[in-house]
């Protein structure tokens, strides 16, 4: 399993995690060294957006988030990955793990392989996913949520 985090002129580390990602690994090795230190390290308000994974909504990782002053969102619509604009960033992610010239043969390699590409990814194709989001979210809004034909 593998998370990482953007925001306009910031990425996370890519975090590779070993086995499922359950509600207990995703406050220890996510929210508490990643999540909570990057939030409250910004001078402007800053909103987390996470998907519906059970990890993510566990009553307990809420909790820590209300324990440490976070504002986030937990109403996100569980039917709308497109609307995320790191959905797009995974899809890019996978496309240049894909094109290397060598293949990943093993776990370890693969692992290389995507924390490389993930650093490799230029800060300004991230930065204009971010600023996408205004526009994402108005044209779900004017069809109504329903489908809409966004492009970046």
């Amino acid at each position: 399993m593998v998370w990482g985090g953007i925001a306009y002129g910031y990425r996370t580390p890519l975090v590779v995690i070993d086995g499922n990602l359950n509600a207990q690994n995703y406050r220890e090795d996510i929210l508490g060294p990643h999540v909570v230190p990057l939030l409250q390290a910004h001078n402007v308000i800053t909103t987390l957006q996470q998907d519906n994974a059970t990890s993510h909504v566990a009553r307990v990782n809420l909790e820590y988030l209300r324990n440490h002053n976070v504002d986030f969102i937990d109403d996100w619509p569980s039917k709308s990955p497109d609307l995320n604009p790191i959905e797009h960033l995974w899809d890019n992610l996978d496309r240049r793990v894909r094109r290397r010239l060598k293949s990943p043969n093993n776990v370890n390699e693969l692992r290389a392989a995507l924390l490389e590409e993930w650093n490799n990814i230029p800060q300004a194709d991230i930065n204009k996913l971010v600023l996408s989001m205004r526009r994402r979210c108005q044209a779900v809004s004017i069809a109504h949520g329903g489908h809409t034909r966004y492009r970046l």
